[in-house]
C-alpha cells in the first residue's frame, strides 16, 4: 500500500474504533492475525484466466416506489446515470 492507502486507513480506523491502529506490513503480520482467519495459506500464483468479452451492465439502486429494489438499465449510456440513486457499473472485472 501507498502512505496515502495507510494514512486513510488510520484516519478510518479512529472513525470505527477507539483503539490506536497497527500498522503492519504485508509478510509480517503476527501469529495471531492469521490464527484469527483460520490459518496462513500459502499465496496463489496462478494468473487469472482469459475471459471473452462480456458487456458492462449498469444497474439503478432506488427506494422512490417506497420500498428499495434494483433495476438493470439495457442500451445505457451517460444521461442515464440519476444523481438521486446508487447506479452500479459492473465491468465484469470491476465493479464501480
Amino acid at each position: 500500500s501507498s502512505g496515502d492507502e495507510r494514512e486513510y486507513g488510520k484516519a478510518v480506523s479512529k472513525r470505527i474504533s477507539p483503539k490506536e491502529p497497527t500498522v503492519v506490513a504485508e509478510n509480517k503480520e503476527p501469529a495471531e492475525f492469521w490464527a484469527a482467519l483460520g490459518g496462513k495459506g500459502a499465496y496463489s500464483n496462478l494468473k487469472e484466466p482469459e475471459v471473452g468479452f462480456h458487456p458492462a451492465r449498469l444497474f439503478q439502486c432506488s427506494n422512490a416506489k417506497g420500498y428499495f429494489y434494483v433495476e438493470e438499465v439495457f442500451d445505457f449510456d451517460q444521461e442515464d446515470l440519476i444523481e438521486d440513486d446508487v447506479m452500479i457499473l459492473d465491468t465484469y472485472r470491476e465493479v464501480f
